[in-house]
């Protein structure tokens, strides 16, 4: 299940110090409609995570968003799994620390969910 992958993110978060705007996904979104699922901030630097499950794709807008961040020098991570969130987020935000992060998820494989 996706909000299990949201839990599990969110606790490694907490036990890290690290903050985060992240949607409830029990209501309508209050941000901006296909914004990533996690936005995660320290010392001026940002991560964007969307987690997906499955067979499960980024959909129209969530794809066009994500295209607009990219553009804009922001690059946002899809992924399948806590472990590359993980990596991710280190590499984005500590990035002298770790070398080996995963890479964002082209936007040809977002499409409809």
């Amino acid at each position: 299940q996706e909000w299990e992958l949201h839990e599990q993110f969110a606790s490694w978060l907490r036990l890290n110090n690290l903050a985060a705007v992240h949607s409830r996904m029990d209501r309508k979104s209050t941000i901006l409609e296909g914004f990533p699922d996690f936005a995660v901030i320290h010392a001026g630097r940002v991560a964007l995570i969307e987690f997906k499950v499955g067979n499960n794709v980024c959909s129209e807008v969530q794809g066009s968003v994500i295209q607009r961040l990219d553009a804009g020098g922001t690059p946002t991570l899809v992924c399948y799994d806590l472990a590359s969130a993980i990596e991710w987020t280190k590499a984005k935000l500590m990035p002298e620390q770790h070398q080996n992060a995963p890479s964002a998820v082209p936007h040809s494989k977002a499409g409809h969910s």
